[in-house]
């Protein structure tokens, strides 16, 4: 079964040095069956997030907001492969007005084992 991590670290908590180093470690982790998925010039993931909340422009890339996540989870979704996702923008969870949709992003991963961490 495939399986989400979605890694929600708060603001200020060094989520940016984390993004860095799983950036830095894209191959390796994909060699172990971890997709970390490149959004370059971003080593976070805001820009799957744009479709929900009002970020700048510079987020907005191609293969981003809730299309790009829905391809990713239909790539990935018969494999044994953890996507991992992290963005500080998914501590602003719940709805319309300007919050990522928890609701649509468990729908978007239908049958993915998904696991939540805010570090």
């Amino acid at each position: 079964m495939a399986r989400l991590v979605l890694h929600i670290g708060t603001h200020k908590t060094g989520t940016t040095w984390v993004q860095d180093c799983l950036a830095a470690a894209r191959a390796p982790l994909a060699q172990a069956q971890v997709i970390y998925p490149d959004l370059s010039p971003h080593s976070g993931h805001h820009g799957f997030l744009t479709d929900w909340i009002a970020l700048p422009a510079a987020y907005a890339t191609p293969g981003g907001g809730r299309a790009g996540l829905a391809r990713l989870a239909r790539q990935l979704r018969d494999s044994e492969a953890t996507l991992l996702l992290s963005s500080e923008e998914l501590s602003r969870a719940g709805g319309p007005g300007g919050y990522t949709d928890l609701d649509v992003l468990r729908s978007l991963f239908a049958g993915y084992d998904i696991l939540v961490l805010c570090v």
